[in-house]
């Protein structure tokens, strides 16, 4: 745990001395945005990788005392997940990390008022930031969660780390900052069209992204300095250009909702013509997402009990 608080303190200083007050500039500020955004989401992700070593310890301690009856499956599960580490491990050091990255480095709220439109700035400033945390807390738990599954699949820890670095390379590939859900093509397999795109619906990393990035520019306009070409010295561009456009977020529409947010709607009231936040579903998904994944891990060690037997 110390180790754990000690390593998201330093990155959060690093981070906040890296990206100090960044603008909203395309070139200077929004994808430095971008890649602290990544960056913190990838930190998180990757701490849960120290969940595979820990539970290849525990598992054999567990089946002793299982064996012998000191405590059934779920009470071990729950204790272990939501009091050893969720808390401590997972949304203590989400909640430490924020507070210093998110004034340092200027995120939405922080800024100029004036340059959200049609919301009070100020309120919105803090539900941004709390749907900051929350998103930040739900993906911690979700990717350590998922180790925890791995974890407890794997026979040995070399092919635990093997797998768990596969999964978070693939989150990391989908997340929607390297590969953009719009551009992903579309594959021919026995005369049917299958988009790639919904591979990006697999990472957990995603909803987060899209999120945070949703609550900061949209709503906002984005300064374009323009050099060559001949053209305007500043351009100013909508950021629902960036975020839904270019990076291909709030894409509804292959599920079902071509012209609203599934699930409860926006997080933020819309009171203009173009969307001003992103959707409850970015955290619905992870929500659920963590629930499932706790409950597979009691199954997983209830079927491992009865292969030791």
């Amino acid at each position: 745990m110390a180790t754990n608080l000690g390593s998201s303190i330093a990155v959060a200083l690093v981070c906040a001395a890296a990206f100090w007050q960044v603008d909203y500039n395309l070139s200077s500020g929004v994808l430095q945005r971008m890649g602290f955004l990544f960056l913190l989401g990838s930190h998180f992700l990757l701490t849960g990788l120290a969940a595979i070593g820990s539970w290849r310890n525990e598992r054999l301690l567990y089946f002793r005392e299982r064996g012998v009856g000191c405590y059934s499956t779920l009470p071990f599960v729950l204790s272990r997940t939501f009091v050893a580490d969720a808390f401590p491990m997972r949304i203590l050091p989400a909640l430490l990390v924020a507070l210093i990255v998110y004034p340092s480095v200027g995120l939405a709220g922080y800024q100029d008022p004036s340059l959200i439109v049609g919301a009070e700035a100020l309120a919105d400033g803090y539900k941004k930031a709390g749907l900051f945390v929350l998103s930040l807390c739900l993906t911690n738990l979700v990717g350590s969660s998922m180790f925890t599954c791995i974890g407890i699949v794997c026979s040995s820890a070399p092919v635990a780390v093997l797998v768990g670095t596969l999964y978070s390379l693939y989150t990391l590939l989908f997340s929607g900052f390297l590969a953009n859900s719009n551009k992903l093509p579309t594959i021919h397999l026995f005369s049917t069209e299958i988009p790639l795109s919904w591979l990006t619906y697999l990472s957990c990393l995603y909803y987060n992204f899209e999120l945070v990035m949703s609550n900061e520019l949209l709503g906002r306009f984005i300064t374009v300095t323009k050099l060559i070409d001949g053209g305007s010295p500043h351009e100013l561009i909508q950021g629902e250009a960036i975020v839904n456009q270019y990076l291909g977020f709030n894409n509804y529409s292959n599920l079902g909702y071509p012209t609203g947010c599934p699930w409860g709607g926006e997080t933020l009231p819309n009171q203009q013509a173009i969307q001003l936040s992103a959707c409850w579903f970015d955290i619905y998904v992870p929500l659920v997402w963590f629930i499932g994944a706790v409950v597979l891990s009691v199954l997983l060690l209830k079927y491992c009990v009865r292969e030791s037997h």
